[in-house]
C-alpha cells in the first residue's frame, strides 16, 4: 500500500494538552507507526510540516504535499481529543464508503489496544485535511487529553500494542457496507442514504462552513446542516423499524 502519516499540528500550532501534550503523543506514535508500516513493506510518506510553520500554513502544506503524490491508498492523521469526554474515535470524509470502513476498523483497533471506550467512525465534512485531501482520508483521535482516565490508558499501553492496532487496521480494511449491526445511527445513515434520502447530490455534499467537495478546496454556506439532521433522524427510526420486522418475521415463522 501507498499510504500517507500526518503527524497533527506543529510546535507553533501544538494542539490540545492537559494530562496528555497532543503535539508529543502524536509525535511519539507516528514515527513509530512510520517504521512499522515501512518495515511490514508499504510505501510510506509524511505529510507532517516543518516545526517552524504556523496556523493556518500547517494545514495547506500537509493537503498540497499529500495531493501532489499519486495512486495513495490512505492518508491518516494523528490526533488526541479533548472537550470533556472519552474513547477513541476515527473521522472520514462524509459519503466515502471506504473512508468509513478504514476509520471504522482502526477506531475498534485501537480501542482495543487502549481498553477505553470504541466511540467508532465519524462522517465529517468540515475538517481541513479531510475535506482537502483528494485521497480516501481518516484522522484517528487516540484519546482524549482532559481525560484522566484515558490518560492512564495512554501510559499503561505498550507502543507495540498501540502501533500495531494503527497499522493491523490499515491493512485489514475487511469492514463490509451491510456490516452495520453496531452502526451508530451516523453510520446507518450514510450506509442508507439513498434508500432514505435519494441520491447525493451538489447540495449534500456542502456543509454549513465546509468544502463543496473533496479536494475542491472550496467553502460554501447553505442549510445543508437541517437536511443532514433529517436524515440522521430518518435512518435511526428506519433501523428501529427494521429491527421489529425482524423480530416480527421470526416471530411470524415460528408460529406457523
Amino acid at each position: 500500500m501507498r499510504i500517507v502519516i500526518d503527524m497533527g499540528h506543529t510546535p507553533t500550532s501544538p494542539g490540545a494538552s492537559k494530562y496528555l501534550d497532543e503535539l508529543t503523543c502524536d509525535r511519539d506514535a507516528g514515527w513509530r507507526i512510520i517504521e512499522e508500516l515501512e518495515r511490514r513493506g508499504h510505501t510510506v510518506y509524511n505529510s507532517t510540516p516543518s516545526d517552524t510553520v504556523s496556523y493556518p500554513q500547517e494545514i495547506n502544506e500537509r493537503i498540497a504535499y499529500a495531493n501532489s503524490l499519486s495512486n495513495i491508498d490512505l492518508f491518516c492523521s494523528l490526533h488526541l481529543n479533548a472537550g470533556g469526554g472519552s474513547g477513541t474515535e476515527v473521522l472520514y470524509y462524509t459519503g466515502d464508503a471506504t473512508g468509513r470502513g478504514f476509520a471504522s476498523i482502526i477506531s475498534a483497533n485501537v480501542a482495543k489496544a487502549l481498553d477505553i471506550t470504541n466511540r467508532g467512525a465519524k462522517a465529517n465534512d468540515w475538517v481541513g485535511v479531510i475535506c482537502n485531501v483528494r485521497h480516501t482520508a481518516v484522522l484517528i483521535e487516540f484519546c482524549f487529553v482532559d481525560s484522566w482516565s484515558d490518560t492512564e490508558a495512554w501510559h499503561n499501553c505498550s507502543w507495540d500494542d498501540l502501533v500495531n492496532a494503527v497499522c493491523d487496521g490499515i491493512e485489514g480494511n475487511d469492514w463490509k457496507e451491510d456490516d452495520m449491526a453496531n452502526a451508530n445511527p451516523q453510520e446507518f445513515a450514510e450506509a442508507n442514504y439513498t434508500e432514505l434520502m435519494g441520491p447525493w447530490t451538489a447540495d449534500d455534499k456542502k456543509t454549513q462552513w465546509g468544502q463543496a467537495g473533496k479536494g475542491t478546496g472550496e467553502f460554501m454556506a447553505n442549510g445543508y446542516n437541517i437536511r443532514k439532521w433529517n436524515y440522521l433522524n430518518i435512518a435511526e427510526l428506519n433501523k428501529t423499524l427494521k429491527a421489529i420486522n425482524t423480530t416480527l418475521a421470526a416471530i411470524n415463522k415460528k408460529i406457523q
